[in-house]
């Protein structure tokens, strides 16, 4: 039962910050397209804010409030400690588990093993790190990751397929390293099986950890989903989607700017990469 008044309790929540967020986004877009409605602006997403921290503590409120009116709130809570230290002894095991041949990530206390990969996705991670590296080392900006750097969140545990770490945060790591924190620029590629997750609880946690900017590639659409944090903010812009003849340009990675197409094609992949060099 207390799994279920949890879950409610945060879809509730989270139901509400979708809500605001999108009014505190459209208020922001509003400022930034015209000057004149600065004061407006400001004062909806401060307003809007304020109502917003306020649902949370009241529901919070309220949810402790009912779980304490239960003649069995002591055992309802001790089973919540019980799970959450179940979780933490898991995690430890998972730890110990894995290994360099094995992708895995955990989970929200389960260990999710990913299958081998299709062609069209190595192919696209290949192009791309390849673009990313050659940038991030030329600019000396920091370090790029592919497929095994285990980014290490709070209660969470992920391999995503890019990766990018600036210079402040890499220089830090150590040779024996295996744990990461969150890096500032996250890319997956997408596949029938990952979609809910990648654009939902990972999507969710890498904003509430501060990945300024998430690319979600689709490899058979051949488009590029580009999420970018607001600074402050734990929640994600709506996705800007750049297509097939377009540019995109990242936010995290000062002054990668590429074609689209250099990602699924070989030829545009070399043209983007001789521009690189020209830099």
């Amino acid at each position: 039962m207390i799994f279920t008044k949890v879950g409610a309790f945060f879809g509730v929540v989270a139901g509400r910050e979708r809500v605001f967020g999108k009014i505190r986004t459209n208020c922001v877009l509003r400022y930034k397209s015209n000057k004149r409605f600065q004061f407006v602006g400001i004062s909806l997403y401060l307003h809007f804010g304020i109502r917003l921290f306020i649902h949370i503590v009241f529901a919070m409120y309220n949810y402790v409030q009912k779980i304490l009116e239960l003649p069995d709130a002591p055992n309802q809570i001790e089973a919540l400690i019980t799970a959450f230290n179940e979780e933490k002894r898991r995690r430890l095991e998972f730890y110990e588990w894995i290994t360099e041949d094995v992708k895995a990530e955990f989970i929200n206390g389960e260990i999710v093993i990913h299958s081998p990969v299709k062609k069209r996705h190595w192919y696209v991670s290949d192009l791309l790190s390849r673009l990313l590296s050659y940038y991030a080392s030329l600019k000396k900006l920091g370090r790029v990751g592919t497929e095994k750097v285990m980014i290490s969140l709070t209660r969470n545990d992920y391999e995503p397929d890019i990766c990018f770490f600036s210079a402040e945060k890499s220089d830090q790591f150590t040779e024996e390293q295996v744990l990461f924190p969150a890096p500032d620029f996250v890319v997956e590629i997408l596949s029938k099986k990952t979609a809910a997750t990648d654009r939902g609880i990972k999507k969710t946690d890498y904003a509430a950890h501060g990945v300024r900017e998430y690319w979600i590639v689709d490899p058979t659409k051949q488009r590029i989903e580009q999420y970018i944090l607001p600074t402050g903010s734990d929640e994600y812009f709506p996705a800007k989607i750049h297509q097939w003849g377009e540019e995109i340009e990242s936010v995290a990675i000062p002054g990668f700017k590429i074609p689209v197409q250099a990602i699924f094609e070989e030829a545009a992949n070399v043209a983007a990469l001789k521009d690189l060099m020209k830099e």
